[in-house]
């Protein structure tokens, strides 16, 4: 088969319509206009249908020019030809080859726009409406995200964030946990978790392919090291209970909310989330009863908390100028104090360090080194599950008269009366 039969001086004269041959299905399409392009012609029973009984096809190669971005030249038109009359002979049609390959091109150039930040935002919009939990909520979106982060704090994926989450490896993954691993092993599985999450969803979305580099099993478990659950387990620092009368009285004398939402926290031994989001729908002030919905809980269980005394007294003023339905109503309309702002409260009179999740334990300590109210009656107040659905509904009417004894002792101690009073003996 002749091949390279044109010359370059040859194709720049040819004005005439028409189509020169440069031999091997390669040729030169002259348009009446004075225009030239590229036409690779092959044949073949491979390529016979009911439409193209010859088998003859054909594609362009580009218009022809000469040092000219998006021109083809004479040796580059060869060189093309010489690629599709390779694929020709290994049966493969080559324009619908070159069609395949611009398409992964584009699908592949299209990744580079899922960046694990974009990916991360998109999953955390979907699924974000499911999460009750105010704290889980926060975590994906200033530890994963990084949105509106605090100065100095902790931006855990800040080095994957802009990366495409098809060129996210394992390496990348092992960089952010290595650090944290052994001295924040909550937190850094945490992260590890949510990475993992993002790139699946990531894979769901057919954005990347193969293992996910933030699995655990057989990938990162061997490159960070074994701990122990019981050496790694850090509970919440708890405020040692002797402390509570004195910091009850200090709180006391504050007129600020957030010291009022504190001194509730601690009477009712309740998550912190639970009371800064509660709403006067859910307080009975004359039966001195806070039932919170079970869309509320973690567990997604209604929850009911006899109010001592002392938890009434610190209502009523605010429920006879109450303007929101938020028990503890914030400075943004219609929407609760900030959680930062108790926090702060906390660390400011109970010393740094102190976590508000900590002022449970600090009552379950009092519970179990000074009384001896029943284990179930504690747990209970403490909104854990005891047995199961129906030993719950047997017990609830008498567990809530316990209770209502155990949360007026805890008041009492807090407020430092405690000390003339017998302590209930078995609740």
């Amino acid at each position: 088969m002749a091949t390279e039969k044109l010359t370059t001086k040859q194709i720049e004269h040819a004005n005439t319509k028409g189509r020169l041959s440069d031999g091997g299905g390669l040729y030169l399409d002259v348009k009446a206009s004075g225009a030239k392009a590229w036409v690779y012609v092959w044949r073949g029973k491979r390529w016979v249908t009911p439409d193209n009984a010859s088998g003859r096809r054909e594609m362009g190669l580009g218009k022809y020019g000469l040092d000219k971005s998006g021109l083809v030249s004479l040796k580059k038109a060869r060189e093309l030809a010489a690629e599709c009359r390779a694929l020709v002979g290994e049966g493969i049609d080559p324009k619908r080859h070159r069609d395949q390959s611009n398409y992964q091109a584009k699908q592949e150039a299209a990744k580079k726009l899922y960046t694990f930040g974009s990916i991360a935002l998109e999953y955390i919009e979907a699924n974000e409406p499911s999460w009750k939990n105010a704290a889980h909520r926060r975590q994906w979106r200033f530890s994963t995200l990084g949105e509106n982060i605090k100065k100095g704090s902790p931006d855990y994926c800040r080095s994957i964030r802009s990366k495409p989450v098809d060129e996210i490896t394992r390496d990348d993954v092992l960089a952010i946990l290595k650090p944290i691993w052994t001295e924040k092993m909550e937190t850094a599985e945490r992260i590890q978790g949510r990475i993992e999450t993002v790139l699946d969803y990531a894979a769901e979305k057919r954005l990347r392919d193969g293992l996910n580099p933030a699995t655990m099993k057989g990938n990162l478990r061997g490159s960070l090291p074994h701990i122990p659950k019981s050496k790694r387990v850090k509970h919440h620092k708890a405020l040692p209970f002797e402390q509570v009368p004195t910091l009850v009285i200090t709180l006391t004398q504050s007129e600020a909310l957030s010291a009022t939402v504190l001194l509730f926290i601690i009477l009712n031994a309740n998550r912190s989330g639970e009371a800064i989001n509660a709403r006067w729908s859910e307080i009975d002030l004359d039966g001195a009863m806070w039932s919170i919905p079970a869309d509320r809980m973690k567990g997604s269980r209604l929850h009911e908390i006899p109010l001592s005394g002392q938890s009434a007294a610190l209502l009523r003023p605010l429920y006879e100028l109450r303007q929101s339905e938020y028990v503890f109503a914030g400075q943004k309309p219609n929407r609760p104090i900030s959680a930062m702002a108790v926090d702060k409260t906390l660390k400011r009179y109970g010393g740094e360090g102190q976590t508000l999740h900590g002022l449970r334990s600090t009552f379950r300590d009092w519970c179990g080194e000074t009384t001896n109210f029943e284990r179930e009656t504690v747990e209970l107040a403490l909104s854990h599950r005891i047995g199961d659905a129906a030993e719950q509904a047997y017990r609830r009417g008498a567990a809530l008269e316990k209770r209502r004894v155990l949360m007026q002792a805890w008041a009492d101690y807090a407020f430092g009366v405690a000390g003339d009073k017998v302590v209930p003996m078995h609740g």
